[in-house]
């Protein structure tokens, strides 16, 4: 993730050092409008945050549970209303793809199990945009907000003989991130940062040890976007 993010960069500066060369200022009216459409793309990486329930320290079988996270992408549209001159409402239906998990360490090292968690989810974003002053083709912005979450490929109502871990079809959560708009003759790209952060337990609760030794779940996901308008 963190190449990836180097690689971007990179890029993005070269493109805009190019925009910057190559024209006093595109698009210059476009933030007049107050309407506004486009589409994202990016990259996620998401980890699991376990609380541990009271009876896992009298588990003298299972030794450890560690968190693991691998790379992930997702895909939307996005509609932004002008508020004013610094502030934008944006509605950001995207739909994640999400991979993490939870490593379990027993005593009996052949009873080690990697519980994994690819989960498809259908995310409602309403963030505030906060931007600062345009300055020749830049201009950086904050953001925050919720979401809406549903797993459209979770487990919660599965009732079979597997262990599994599972976590809830629905959830909220609070957003915050920065990034910058970078304008083109044609479009805006905003390259963007952002962090979601899942309230309240996300846990499916069930009589095995992989479930039992938790007794509260979380997850935190850091998304690299890029928003084309």
């Amino acid at each position: 993730m963190k190449k990836i993010i180097l690689s971007c960069t990179f890029l993005l500066g070269s493109l805009a050092g190019f925009s910057q060369v190559n024209a006093q200022q595109n698009n210059p009216k476009y933030d007049d409008g107050l309407l506004h459409w486009g589409f994202h793309f990016g990259f996620n990486t998401s980890v699991l945050q376990p609380t541990f329930s009271a009876g896992f320290a009298k588990n003298d079988t299972l030794l450890s549970i560690e968190p693991d996270h691998r790379p992930g992408f997702q895909f939307g549209v996005v509609s932004e209303i002008r508020m004013n001159d610094a502030f934008t409402a944006r509605f950001i239906p995207s739909l994640n793809f999400i991979n993490r998990g939870m490593y379990y360490n027993f005593a009996n090292s052949a009873k080690n199990a990697n519980k994994q968690l690819e989960t498809i989810d259908l995310t409602f974003p309403v963030t505030l945009k906060y931007r600062g002053n345009r300055v020749g083709n830049y201009r950086l912005y904050t953001i925050a907000g919720g979401s809406f979450n549903i797993d459209m490929s979770s487990e919660e109502r599965v009732r079979d003989e597997i262990d599994r871990l599972k976590i809830t079809r629905q959830n909220i959560g609070i957003e915050y991130g920065l990034g910058f708009d970078l304008y083109f003759p044609y479009f805006k790209l905003s390259p963007e940062i952002k962090v979601q952060q899942l309230m309240g337990n996300i846990l499916v609760p069930e009589n095995h040890v992989y479930s039992s030794s938790i007794s509260k779940l979380g997850a935190r996901t850091i998304f690299l976007t890029f928003i084309f308008q």
